[in-house]
């Protein structure tokens, strides 16, 4: 990779720009995005209250109802998601956001975006759960009645099985982590839009990677700062539980901004080479 390349790379060249934009529109970034937040918690007080329930409807009826309110959360959270995508790319493009067009904008590439999303996380889970299968087939054969000499070489097949499908989902998700924007942004189709993701982030992968590693430790670095500042002045279960969703409330924003500014590199990187 040439030094121009590198440049347009660099994770802290990335990361410098993403929260020059996210600072700039932390207000409206962090009150959109806590729709998200409070449709967690609702979710989970609904989940709380089905259980306490459980007894008395039929258990169908709970799993119906609760299967309806998870696919409505992740549809309105991908929404609220690309809505503040959206918001950002407004934002960098034209140096103000006006929400009228960033809600136009959304509406008009939502579809493309959450089918690529879907299926990208169809196909992270589908590889966990294969990894996930293996691993526990190798346990239930290692810890069956009766002798047998193949057991612990079954088990280290089995989880050696488990650990590369493991890695697969991982860094194969991560290769296809920038189809969702190039569903919705370059109109393309979802198969389509993998294939492109994967040619942009093959050979700039932990130039890509690096950014999100960076939001990652100073996630944790204020997650740790902020629960020892916190538990300096209360134990209060309730009080503590407030830091995670006011955490996220106020920096997932942050990371959509570093997914999006990375998106724009490499394609910007792909025109400069004029694929």
């Amino acid at each position: 990779m040439s030094n121009g390349e590198a440049g347009v790379l660099h994770p802290i060249a990335i990361v410098k720009e993403s929260a020059a934009g996210w600072l700039k529109n932390l207000v409206p970034l962090v009150l959109f995005y806590s729709i998200n937040v409070v449709l967690s918690l609702l979710l989970r007080a609904a989940n709380e209250m089905a259980a306490g329930t459980a007894s008395l409807i039929n258990p169908w009826i709970i799993y119906s109802i609760i299967l309806l309110e998870v696919v409505f959360t992740a549809v309105l959270s991908s929404f609220v998601c690309f809505f503040c995508i959206s918001y950002i790319k407004k934002f960098l493009e034209d140096k103000r956001a006006a929400l009228m067009p960033v809600y136009q904008q959304a509406c008009a590439g939502f579809a493309s975006y959450f089918k690529a999303t879907a299926v990208l996380f169809i196909f992270v889970l589908g590889v966990l759960f294969a990894a996930t299968m293996f691993s526990e087939w190798g346990k239930q054969f290692y810890w069956a009645k009766g002798a047998n000499n193949y057991k612990m070489a079954v088990l280290l097949a089995t989880s050696t099985v488990s650990v590369a499908f493991s890695i697969a989902a991982a860094w194969y998700g991560f290769f296809f982590a920038f189809a969702p924007l190039i569903a919705a942004f370059e109109k393309k189709g979802v198969l389509s839009a993998m294939r492109e993701s994967r040619s942009r982030v093959r050979g700039n992968a932990l130039r890509s990677l690096s950014p999100f590693l960076l939001f990652g430790i100073f996630y944790l670095l204020v997650g740790v700062l902020a629960i020892f500042i916190a538990t300096r002045f209360t134990r209060d279960k309730q009080i503590l539980d407030y830091i995670d969703p006011v955490m996220l409330a106020l920096f997932a924003p942050l990371a959509l901004a570093i997914w999006y500014v990375s998106y724009g590199k490499l394609s910007e990187l792909k025109k400069s080479k004029g694929i």
